[in-house]
């Protein structure tokens, strides 16, 4: 049925009014419908990933603010641009139509233009933005009426925020998934000698109600029954991060292997098909047996790995760049035609301070008599979550068959077939051909949508 131009104009009224009030149509997680409600003076929310655990943050303080006029509220993040840009902007979908007039949001900025890190409502609750990065004694100030963390706080940053509750008998709320968090003054505050709850609610003797939102269909009902399966898809390649991620919990499990997406049909003699790109991963050792590269060949998102080298004794960048051009040379592949190499940045010692890509970029030169290298080796991606995302590429190319690796890749094999992720020890040997692996897959697959969107805090 087509809509006439008036039904039509009163539709997209309506349809502006219900985003502009968002606070009053916005459909909770069950799990934490009763929040705005609960007087509770201490709760900690443990939350699986996607089950909306800073939107519900931004929606409790909101409502808060909006019912009791004159409301001191507090909310801290983890760093200065998500609480503008992330939590600031959850709060500002809440609070538009109730904003004071000197209080606005800038999309891509933050609180008016990110200049500003107080909320302030017509009615005269204020809201203080805060970070996790600034100094605990920047948390100092007047007191609140109710404070929320949207990451596990730091003990100094628990205790000053504490404090400013004390006059008003106020309300500590710490919202938080534990992935990486060494946090086990929180754990022993919030439910001391009790078990761990599995899911729900739960009243612990310390006085602290601890909701723990899993993620499911039921908890995230935003979500369709393809996106929910998509997730669950995208954490099988993180199985180490499954109880955390998933089911909320304190603990990741310890496993027995850390590439299950790895099997035999992954390992294969037969060559790789069509046209390719050659590509090199090199993880520089401080010790013998510790330097490690692979040869590969990559197009799209598969990448076959024709080759390595491990060496058994301690050697020089000349002694390395030589054992990498006979692996090349088994293959015909001229050191010029190589299009992609990345390799660890440790200093090498004993080369006048050079770090040892160029080092062994200079080593290839002088081998190959050239006045430059044949290629460039590239640093590897470093930054926070990389190493976890570079195991989810493998498990999900294993999983996929993306990923194909030649008989005589030995060492390889033993690492994909056993290693527990141990740096140290007998485990901790099959590490470096892994972290090889690793910063070639990828920067050579990584952009690939399917391998990007495994990406993730």
């Amino acid at each position: 049925m087509r809509l006439d131009a008036r039904a039509a104009a009163a539709l997209d009224t309506i349809r502006d009014l219900a985003a502009r009030h968002h606070l009053l149509t916005f459909q909770p997680s069950p799990i934490f419908e009763s929040l705005p409600d609960e007087t509770a003076s201490r709760i900690l929310i443990r939350a699986a990933n996607r089950v909306g655990k800073t939107r519900h943050v931004a929606w409790l303080v909101s409502q808060r603010m909006v019912r009791e006029p004159g409301l001191r509220a507090r909310v801290i993040g983890p760093t200065n641009d998500h609480i503008h840009n992330v939590l600031g902007k959850y709060l500002s979908e809440f609070l538009g139509p109730y904003l004071a007039t000197n209080s606005y949001y800038s999309e891509g900025r933050g609180w008016n233009g990110g200049r500003s890190r107080t909320i302030v409502l017509a009615n005269g609750s204020i809201c203080e933005l805060r970070s996790l990065r600034d100094d605990p004694d920047a948390h100092s100030g007047r007191s609140c009426h109710i404070v929320a963390f949207d990451e596990p706080p730091t003990l100094a940053h628990f205790t000053e925020n504490a404090a400013r509750l004390v006059d008003t008998a106020g309300q500590m709320i710490v919202a938080a998934t534990m992935v990486n968090r060494p946090v086990q003054w929180l754990r022993d505050m919030v439910q001391g000698e009790e078990p761990d709850p599995e899911a729900g609610r739960t009243r612990h003797g310390s006085g602290w109600l601890q909701i723990v939102a899993r993620f499911s269909r039921d908890a995230c009902p935003w979500y369709t029954e393809d996106q929910v399966d998509g997730w669950l898809d995208v954490m099988r390649t993180s199985p180490w991060e499954w109880g955390q991620r998933i089911e909320a919990k304190w603990d990741g499990v310890t496993l027995e292997r850390i590439f299950v997406g790895i099997n035999e049909e992954t390992f294969t003699a037969a060559p790789p098909p069509g046209s390719v790109k050659v590509g090199i991963g090199i993880d520089h050792g401080e010790v013998a047996g510790h330097q490690a590269a692979v040869l590969v060949a990559y197009s799209g998102g598969r990448i076959h790995v024709m080759d390595e080298y491990v060496n058994p004794y301690s050697t020089s960048p000349e002694e390395d760049a030589l054992a990498i051009l006979r692996m090349l040379s088994r293959h015909r592949i001229e050191p010029a035609s190589v299009d992609l190499a990345i390799g660890d940045m440790n200093t090498s010692k004993g080369y006048g301070g050079w770090r040892i890509n160029e080092a062994l970029e200079a080593a290839f030169a002088s081998q190959c008599n050239r006045r430059t290298p044949p290629f460039v080796i590239q640093a590897p991606d470093k930054s926070p979550g990389s190493v976890d995302w570079g195991l989810r590429c493998v498990n999900y190319g294993g999983r996929r068959g993306d990923i194909k690796v030649h008989p005589r890749c030995v060492h390889l094999a033993a690492t994909l077939r056993h290693w527990k992720g141990g740096k140290h020890g007998t485990d901790g040997k099959l590490s470096h051909i892994a972290d090889a692996f690793r910063y070639i897959l990828t920067a050579a697959v990584g952009a690939q949508a399917s391998y990007a969107r495994l990406r993730f805090e």
